[in-house]
């Protein structure tokens, strides 16, 4: 007999097998909501290490292709990763992540002009 148990694990014959059931949208989406609107919670601290990284680089001017390359990553992966980061800090499109990264003071408010090579 298949179940889950109170705290989410996969239970097949009363029998843990290790196993969760893999978070939903609207999981991801009411965490994301509680984070914005909790004074205690910084959006920075939701954010994984790739997802700064790749944020570092967005704000710095790099390409998807260029981020990827950077980063071992496809573009596609590196375009994911941006939608993320817009959706998990709340900013519809990229001057929205710019413009986060300064009002942080994750990156200086002057930008190069073009990124180095």
């Amino acid at each position: 007999m298949l179940a889950i148990s109170p705290w989410g694990e996969v239970l097949v014959d009363g029998k843990s097998m290790g196993v969760s059931p893999p978070l939903s949208e609207p999981a991801i989406d009411s965490y994301i909501q509680r984070a914005r609107t909790s004074a205690s919670l910084d959006l920075y601290d939701t954010l994984t290490n790739r997802e700064r990284e790749v944020l570092q680089l967005v704000v710095e001017g790099y390409s998807s292709v260029d981020i990827g390359l950077r980063l071992s990553l496809s573009p596609k992966t590196v375009d994911t990763y941006r939608g993320r980061l817009m959706r998990k800090l709340g900013v519809p499109n990229l001057p929205g992540l710019i413009r986060f990264a300064i009002d942080n003071a994750l990156t200086p408010a002057w930008l190069p002009a073009k990124p180095p090579e």
